[in-house]
């Protein structure tokens, strides 16, 4: 049998998305051996085996590449085997400044991390920072590529024993997820207002409360600070509104799902696939009934609506059950506020409470802006889940 190995170069949106696990898992399969790294902003694979098996391996590199991805080009050359080689390995990166440098982008929570955050029996129960390799942070807690936990705002945390095992197994759905946590190892939120200080569940549900009641909330979300107030709470939007020097500009509303949003506005089917997608970004669609929509979006017919992006978000909205406006802290005119201190201090006012977690923003970035118009998607503003790109 004629045996041959290959280097394969793929460069794109290949970090952060589960890429090499998923190379592990392809190989493994075809009984290939090799190894597999990130190397600069993409990833270099190293497979050997018979012909026709190296050849089939490349045809399913590409097909069948995770979701999150996007491979730009996969540059392959022949090289000398290794027969004493065994199995298939992940191995450490390097910094090639050669190869094409995609930032990876932070990814909406998945249906299955979804789950979980709502699973009373599950271990990751209300943690509001549950992630694998299909979804989480990721270039808003980058400091370096390639992308490895030790080049990232999680390099902070270290990993339980649990989160280790789940991180080292391969048949994990989190194995080499670099922000993998939990409640015992992982980032938290705490819960301040005037009076009091609250962390874990209890904070969160203070949280709500104090949207409930008709207040003011500033989230530390994933690319920055966020204020919150409910969708129908007219004199919160209007402090809102003063805090931000915001007087008629549109502000969006978070809604729990689809469900929820088909009661505030028009959704098609097409509307509905760009929402459900990874970067769950705000979506101009035409508005239907049931919110202040002269409060909201002053003179316009559509509204902007966003389907929860982080697990803090989908908790807020479960305890609530009900829609939210939803808009970044800052000023107009001014950059994102990211630092827990900035926030506390310029937010003073217009805020009622604030709900601050301790995993730093290394790059803050605003939501994506997405509009459906004559069956294309424009994008309005490129933000979250597509920025830097």
């Amino acid at each position: 049998m004629t045996k041959r190995r290959l280097r394969i170069d793929v460069t794109g949106l290949v970090q952060g998305v589960g890429f090499r696990p998923y190379v592990q898992r392809l190989a493994l399969g075809m009984s290939l051996t090799g190894t597999v790294k990130n190397s600069g902003g993409a990833v270099v694979i190293e497979v050997e085996g018979a012909d026709q098996s190296c050849l089939n391996f490349i045809t399913l590199l590409v097909r069948e590449a995770p979701v999150p991805s996007c491979i730009q080009k996969a540059r392959t050359v022949r090289i000398d085997t290794k027969p004493d080689e065994q199995g298939f390995t992940i191995v450490g990166s390097d910094a090639d400044d050669s190869l094409s440098r995609f930032v990876p982008l932070d990814i909406g929570i998945c249906p299955e991390c979804q789950r979980e955050l709502e699973d009373r029996s599950d271990r990751r129960h209300g943690y509001p920072f549950t992630n694998c390799c299909e979804c989480g942070p990721r270039y808003s807690i980058i400091k370096d590529l390639p992308y490895d936990r030790e080049r990232t705002a999680m390099r902070e945390f270290h990993l339980c024993l649990d989160c280790s095992l789940e991180y080292a197994n391969e048949q994990d759905r989190r194995f080499h997820a670099e922000p993998n946590s939990c409640w015992v190892c992982g980032p938290q939120y705490m819960y301040y207002d005037q009076s009091r200080m609250l962390g874990g569940e209890p904070g969160v549900e203070a949280a709500a409360e104090t949207i409930k009641g008709g207040g003011v909330l500033a989230v530390k979300g994933v690319g920055g600070f966020h204020l919150l107030c409910g969708a129908g709470e007219v004199g919160a939007i209007d402090r809102i509104r003063t805090g931000k020097t915001r007087p008629s500009k549109p502000l969006a509303v978070m809604v729990k799902d689809l469900e929820q949003a088909a009661r505030v506005a028009e959704i098609d089917c097409a509307t509905r696939a760009l929402r459900a997608g990874p970067e769950r970004p705000i979506v101009l669609v035409p508005f239907k009934s049931g919110l202040p929509i002269e409060d909201i979006a002053p003179g316009l017919k559509h509204i902007g609506l966003m389907l929860p992006n982080a697990p803090i978000h989908l908790m807020l909205l479960n305890y609530l059950g009900e829609p939210v406006v939803y808009t970044s802290a800052n000023r107009g005119g001014e950059p994102m506020i990211a630092d827990n201190h900035s926030a506390r201090r310029e937010l003073k006012g217009v805020a009622d409470a604030w709900l601050i977690h301790d995993r730093k923003i290394i790059n803050s970035s605003d939501d994506s802006v997405l509009r459906r118009e004559a069956g294309d998607t424009i994008t309005l503003r490129a933000g979250r889940g597509r920025a830097p790109q």
